[in-house]
């Protein structure tokens, strides 16, 4: 089996003339291919319907409704359909609810190992490990497959439409994957195809997505855009069509909670996420942070609370998939100022993850330790500087760390920086800084925006803040809590007594303590020790 997947080329000498259309539903782009396979299959010629569906896998699949397929597929099972790839496609993405569904490549095979596997088992690999919630070797995979069909030139695509469905799949698989500049290329690949009027709903459906993931994490008025161009793709009868509905709908919804959370947690009501299927991680994000700007604390509670202990297909610390809920957690434990449960839960998402990166440097920055957060929140420009929302959170977060150091230099030059970029800051951006920072920033920045102050987003988290410790006073913390006496770590640390002494009383005062020991259990809280 070669790795270009045979009976997806189009040969039409080769294929034997289908019954005439009989009904109005024929007539449609999708109708004219799915229709000749219902009527050759209900006339009993098994094998023309089994061809017709080998050289059109794409949209059989998205055009029938699964209960037609699965009893069409049963009989032909039956018949000599052997070396039928699109059948076994077919057959691959039915299985893919079933987490049981295997992967057809060794696990942790080499890149080079993959490259050498035919297509339908690279499919049906992706199929199966996005399914079992393993959505970072997913993307391995869907890679290979991408790289492979995006030689292919578009005017000349042959392969029936696998070619743009690859592109799709693959940019949704790093979307699952928490590599969201990825999934954006992809997406806009699929948006530069030209698709055929039978496929279009695939074009449709890239639009939708990546509208949704720009309202989260990039640009709100690109978000905006790409709906208006999702609205204007001309709709189809295929069943895809529900799923781009339910993402349209949950990019919408995140672009209305900055005005009205409680309109926004209405419209992704009505898209549950059983809707989006494994898109669920996003849904909730998007409901989690509605519910917030909508002022009702009680109810997001309560339904985070609920959603964690629904059985989502996911293994936690793998990609976004497996980092969601960790991750709303974490923003929950933050916003309660409880430091301990902030990082028991963090440690359970993917440190991969920009948005974890960010989750941790704003622990750090409330436990009194912003020093730690300096470094790895410079790593992070490469992955977020193509997604602003991502971008702009890693500059407050930045500007706060160097205001809690007393560093006003680097503060400014940070905050100078977000003023300048493209856009500078927009309309309700502003409320992602702290009340702190925004204090700073209108008082030395020119052309930061004076807006009157709101009780939603980050700066519920920030009230929580507390006082940066020093590195000699974190480095006394700890030592205090290896149970030397103070004479010994006055000693070991070439200091008189009474300096220590005097180290202590701000130690304790940071930290709220006014002993050894409720000074040790408090930084053990915080992850300081």
């Amino acid at each position: 089996m070669g790795k270009r997947m045979r009976g997806f080329v189009s040969e039409p000498g080769a294929m034997r003339e289908a019954p005439p259309g009989r009904r109005a539903s024929d007539q449609t782009a999708i109708g004219r291919i799915t229709g000749p396979i219902e009527r050759a299959f209900g006339t009993g010629d098994h094998e023309l319907a089994a061809e017709l569906l080998g050289r059109n896998p794409i949209i059989a699949w998205c055009g029938f409704k699964r209960e037609k397929l699965t009893e069409i597929l049963s009989v032909l099972a039956n018949r000599d359909t052997l070396g039928n790839e699109g059948i076994e496609l077919i057959s691959a993405l039915i299985a893919f609810g079933d987490p049981e569904y295997a992967p057809a490549v060794p696990e942790k095979s080499s890149d080079a190992e993959l490259a050498g596997l035919a297509s339908i088992e690279l499919i049906r690999s992706m199929v199966a490990l996005r399914a079992q919630g393993r959505v970072v070797e997913a993307l391995r995979v869907s890679t290979v497959l991408n790289e492979r069909y995006a030689r292919i030139p578009a005017l000349t695509d042959g392969s029936a439409g696998w070619g743009l469905s690859i592109m799709v799949q693959h940019a949704t698989t790093a979307m699952l994957a928490g590599d969201f500049p990825e999934a954006l290329r992809g997406f806009t690949q699929v948006q530069m195809y030209p698709a055929s009027p039978a496929l279009v709903f695939l074009v449709r459906n890239a639009f939708a997505k990546a509208a949704a993931l720009e309202a989260l994490y990039g640009d709100q008025l690109r978000a905006a855009t790409l709906v208006e161009r999702a609205d204007r793709v001309a709709r189809t009868e295929s069943w895809v069509e529900r799923e781009t509905d339910a993402w349209r709908e949950l990019a919408v919804a995140v672009l209305e909670s900055g005005d009205s959370g409680a309109a926004a947690v209405d419209r992704l009501e009505t898209s549950p996420p059983t809707e989006v299927t494994e898109m669920w991680p996003f849904h909730a994000i998007a409901m989690y942070r509605s519910l917030r700007a909508a002022g009702e604390w009680r109810r997001a509670d309560f339904w985070r609370e609920t959603i964690v202990r629904f059985p989502f297909p996911a293994i936690e610390g793998d990609g976004f998939t497996g980092s969601a809920l960790p991750c709303i957690e974490t923003m929950a434990a933050l916003e309660s100022g409880d430091l301990g449960a902030a990082r028991a839960a963090i440690a359970r998402a993917d440190a991969a993850l920009p948005i974890v990166v960010l989750l941790v440097a704003l622990i750090d920055i409330a436990s009194g330790n912003p020093r730690a957060a300096i470094e790895p929140l410079g790593r992070l420009r490469e992955q977020t500087r193509y997604l602003r929302n991502l971008d702009l959170w890693r500059l407050t977060t930045s500007a706060q760390a160097f205001l809690a150091l007393g560093d006003e230099g680097e503060c400014l030059t940070v905050l100078a920086h977000a003023v300048s970029s493209p856009g500078g800051i927009r309309d309700g951006e502003r409320l992602s800084f702290s009340p702190e920072v925004r204090r700073f920033a209108e008082e030395r920045i020119d052309g930061w925006p004076r807006t009157e102050p709101d009780p939603g987003g980050l700066p519920s988290i920030f009230e929580h803040r507390a006082e940066a410790l020093t590195e000699r006073e974190l480095g006394l913390l700890r030592a205090l809590a290896t149970g030397r006496s103070r004479a010994r770590i006055a000693e070991d640390e070439f200091i008189s007594i009474n300096t220590l002494k005097a180290h202590l009383r701000a130690i304790y005062r940071k930290v709220g303590a006014t002993s050894r020991a409720e000074a040790i259990l408090e930084a053990e809280r915080r992850g300081l020790v």
